[in-house]
This record gives structure tokens, sequence and C-alpha cells, in this order.
């Protein structure tokens, strides 16, 4: 056997090993990869559901162009005539009308 053939076998000898010890690391990876996309999913439907709830909030805490109206008035030196509460609801009457 020739140098040039001992050295040829021993070279792709090494690179067998080395596309061998190449696969188990890509499959680790893919492993990896799977598990941090099934974390980033989860966090993926954790801000969509804070965003639904952020959004029920704020409908919740907008008020109606007429009751902005109605405080906006009082500001400036207008009455309130009564306030009822029904149903969760703020009912305005003032100068005559009805606001919710």
């Amino acid at each position: 056997m020739s140098n040039l053939e001992i050295v040829l076998t021993t070279v792709s000898t090494g690179l067998f090993f080395a596309i061998i010890v190449l696969g188990y690391k890509i499959d680790s990876l893919k492993g990896n990869m799977s598990h941090l996309q099934g974390l980033i999913d989860l966090k993926c439907d954790q801000i969509k559901s804070l965003d639904v709830i952020i959004k029920e909030t704020e409908k919740k805490n907008k008020m109606s162009d007429d009751v902005l109206e109605i405080l906006n008035d009082i500001k400036k030196g207008g009455t309130l005539l009564e306030v009822t509460r029904v149903d969760r609801n703020d009912i305005f009457f003032h100068n005559g009308g009805l606001y919710r």
C-alpha cells in the first residue's frame, strides 16, 4: 500500500466519522428548534389573549362622545342634573337630555 492510498483511506475514514457526528448534531439542533417553535407558539397565544384582554379593558374604559361632551361642559361651568346607574351603565341627565 502506497503512502497516497494510506492518506486517502485516512482522509475518507475521517470524513465518514465527521459526517456521522454532523448528522447527530443536526438531529439535536432540529429537536431544539422544534422545542423553541413550541415555546414561540405558546408565547404568541399568550400575547393574543393579552391583546383581547387589553381591547376589552379599553372598550370598558372608553366613554361615549356624549359623556365626554357633558364632562367638558361641566368643566366649563355647566350643571349636572342627575346621574343614575342602571346595569353598569352611567346615564346622565344633562340640560334636559338623556345620555349614556
